[in-house]
């Protein structure tokens, strides 16, 4: 399960991010993601991942084509800053095959 909670009326336009983004919830993220764009237009937008628990490989490919359209993503924890960094050092996460196969997710969650 994922919980998305849009923020839109503060600047910077906030997602906070909740559970798991993985399966039929990564089509979920990439609806509301599809609809944020219309509205974000110049605005800052930050992804908040502090709650997240796992990651397969289609939900990190999707936080990566959100992060290289310009949008922050941010987090507490080793998890959240672990697949941050991932992100952040791969470009647009496409380009490694490991990036691509690899599932991250917290054990015991």
């Amino acid at each position: 399960m994922l919980r998305i909670s849009v923020h839109e009326d503060t600047e910077p336009m906030a997602v906070l991010l909740e559970g798991k983004l993985a399966g039929d919830w990564v089509g979920e993220l990439r609806d509301e993601w599809t609809r944020l764009r219309v509205l974000r237009r110049d605005r800052i937008m930050v992804v908040i991942l502090t709650g997240v628990s796992f990651v397969d490989a289609e939900g990190r490919r999707l936080l990566a084509e959100i992060h290289s359209a310009g949008c922050v993503l941010t987090g507490s924890g080793l998890f959240a800053r672990d697949l941050i960094e991932k992100i952040e050092r791969s470009g647009s996460g496409t380009t490694n095959p490991e990036f691509q196969k690899q599932e991250v997710g917290v054990r015991g969650a």
